[in-house]
């Protein structure tokens, strides 16, 4: 049995990927994860405070938006076109 966080025999063996590397790439790969991932990151942008971090925030929102509409994520969806529309990035 492999030891936690050591290159394991999987699929990725020789390639120097730990176990918890490989576990963890799905999240950040998957589309609708990304879009939550890049909604978070707009707010916390938006919560900052920093100098044109608020301007930021809309092409973190775009795809995000997209891929909600997409995959059918109301919520998320819809709290991207409020931001969009409060940050004055809708298209």
């Amino acid at each position: 049995m492999p030891v936690p966080g050591s290159v394991h025999a999987g699929p990725t063996a020789g390639r120097g990927v730990t176990g918890r590397r490989a576990a963890g790439g799905p999240a950040r790969t998957s589309a609708p994860q990304l879009a939550r991932l890049r909604l978070w990151q707009a707010r916390a942008l938006r919560a900052s405070g920093r100098p044109g971090a608020a301007a930021e925030a809309p092409r973190l929102l775009r795809p995000a938006r997209a891929v909600a509409e997409e995959y059918g994520m109301a919520r998320p969806a819809a709290e991207c076109a409020a931001l969009l529309a409060e940050t004055g990035g809708e298209e």
